[in-house]
C-alpha cells in the first residue's frame, strides 16, 4: 500500500453516525484570579476534513455544555459560548507526511467563568462528546466510545489560589513507523510547581443515542452530547492487551519521561493511536492538580516522498508558527519577541475571547503588566505579510 494512500487513510473518520466522529482530543484548564473566581479554558481538537461535525456552539452546531459537580452532585450546568477556532499548522510543523496529502486539525478555544464556593470537597468540571474515529487501532470498539475531558479543583489548590499547569503547546499527530519519535507534551506552572508526567487511560463518554438508529436523545447520559454530563468517576477506554495498554498506548518501546514531558521511542506498528497523559501539580509533595490530555497519533509508512502535511485550500489562519519566539513565558511584565529570518512590522495581544487588547508597530518589547494574570494570544506581522501566533501566560 502506498503511504500516501494510508495516511490519507489514517485521517478519514467514518461519517455513518450523524457526523458525530470529529473530536481527535482536547483538555481542560483553570486560573484562579482571586476571590473565588476562576477562569476555565477547555481546548478541544477536531478533524475538519469532509463533512465531519463542528464545534459544539459553533454557528449552526449542537449547543455545549459543561457541568460543574461538588463531589459528585451537580451544582451548575454552563452553556458553552462560541469558541475561538485556530488551524494547526501542519504545514510548517515538525510533522513528517507523505505529500500532497490534504489534512485539516483545528482547535477550539472555550472560556468560561465560574464562582467557587469555599468548599472541603473537590470541585469537577467536565465536558463529555462521542465519538472516536473508528478507524482507532488500539482500544475496542472507538467508533462508540467518546471522551471526557475534565479537571478537578481540590481543597488545597482552592485553599492557594492555585493555578492549574498549562500544556505548552499544541499536540503532533503524526510519527513515522521505524523512526525515531519526540513528542512534547510539557506544561508549563505559573507557581512554579513541581510537574510529573505520566501516560494514563482517556476517559470515556456518551454515547451514541439519539443518531441513526439508536433510540433515545443525543442529550441523554449515553447520547453524543449529554447534557448535563454524568457525574464522575469516569469509566476509561479499554486497550487492547497485550501489544497496548494504559501505560503503553502507543506500543512497546514509547515512554514518557516523567520529568520532561518528552515522549519518545521508536514506533513499530502503523496505525492510529489514542493516548492520555496526566500531568500532576505538587508543591511540597501536597498534590494540588492534574490536567488531563487526551489525544490520537497516526503512525504511517514514510519512506517515500516526504513533506510537511498540508491543509486543505482555503483554510483560515495557520496557528502556532515555529519562527516565532517568545521569553520570558510565563512573565510577570514585559515579553521579548523575535522572528527567525523575518523582520517584525505589527503586533497584537488579543484575550482568549478573541478581543484586541494592543497592537504596536516594529517592537520587539511588549509591556504586560497592565493587563490580568491569564493566558494572551500573541499575533505578529512578519515583512513579508505572514502572520504567526503564540501564547504567553501573564502572572
Amino acid at each position: 500500500m502506498k503511504s500516501l494512500k494510508l495516511c490519507f487513510f489514517l485521517f478519514l473518520f467514518s461519517l455513518s453516525e450523524l457526523n458525530a466522529l470529529h473530536i481527535i482530543g482536547g483538555d481542560l484548564t483553570y486560573t484562579c484570579n482571586g476571590n473565588n473566581q476562576y477562569e476555565f479554558t477547555m481546548i478541544v481538537y477536531r478533524d475538519c476534513t469532509g463533512n465531519s461535525a463542528d464545534f459544539d456552539s459553533a454557528p449552526g452546531s449542537l449547543v455545549g455544555t459543561a457541568t460543574l459537580f461538588l463531589n459528585n452532585e451537580v451544582v451548575d450546568v454552563i452553556t458553552l459560548d462560541e469558541p475561538l477556532i485556530e488551524q494547526i499548522d501542519l504545514e510548517n510543523g515538525p510533522h513528517p507526511c507523505p505529500d500532497d496529502l490534504n489534512v485539516c486539525i483545528q482547535k477550539g478555544t472555550y472560556v468560561f467563568p465560574l464562582n467557587l464556593s469555599p468548599s472541603q470537597d473537590i470541585y469537577t468540571i467536565s465536558y463529555q462528546r462521542c465519538c472516536r474515529n473508528a478507524t482507532i487501532s488500539n482500544i475496542f470498539s472507538p467508533q462508540n466510545t467518546g471522551m471526557t475531558f475534565t479537571i478537578n479543583v481540590t481543597p488545597e489548590a482552592f485553599e492557594s489560589c492555585n493555578n492549574s499547569p498549562i500544556f505548552q503547546q499544541s499536540p503532533s499527530p503524526i510519527a513515522c513507523v521505524n523512526e525515531e519519535l519526540s513528542l512534547d507534551v510539557s506544561a508549563i506552572d505559573t507557581e512554579n510547581d513541581e510537574l510529573r508526567y505520566s501516560f494514563c487511560a482517556p476517559f470515556t463518554g456518551g454515547g451514541l443515542a439519539g443518531t441513526g438508529n439508536n433510540s433515545g436523545s443525543a442529550t441523554d447520559p449515553n447520547g453524543v452530547a449529554p447534557d448535563p454530563e454524568t457525574a464522575p468517576p469516569y469509566a476509561k477506554v479499554s486497550f487492547i492487551s497485550p501489544n497496548f495498554s494504559t501505560t503503553a498506548p502507543l506500543g512497546e518501546g514509547i515512554i514518557l519521561n516523567e520529568n520532561t514531558g518528552i515522549i519518545s521511542g521508536i514506533p513499530k506498528v502503523i496505525g492510529q493511536f489514542v493516548f492520555g497523559v496526566c500531568v500532576e501539580e505538587y508543591k511540597d509533595n501536597v498534590l494540588l492538580s492534574t490536567i488531563r490530555r487526551d489525544f490520537q497519533l497516526n503512525v504511517a509508512q514514510c519512506d517515500t516522498l516526504i513533506a510537511p502535511c498540508k491543509p486543505p485550500l482555503g483554510s483560515i489562519e495557520i496557528f502556532n508558527r515555529k519562527e516565532l519566539k517568545i521569553s520570558p513565558n510565563p512573565t510577570s511584565a514585559f515579553i521579548n519577541l523575535s522572528l527567525e529570518n523575518s523582520l517584525i512590522k505589527k503586533v497584537a495581544v488579543y484575550n482568549l475571547k478573541g478581543q484586541m487588547l494592543m497592537q504596536l508597530n516594529q517592537i520587539e518589547q511588549i509591556d504586560l503588566s497592565t493587563l490580568g494574570t491569564g493566558i494572551y494570544l500573541i499575533e505578529v506581522f512578519d515583512d513579508l505579510g505572514n502572520s504567526h501566533h503564540r501564547k504567553v501566560i501573564k502572572s
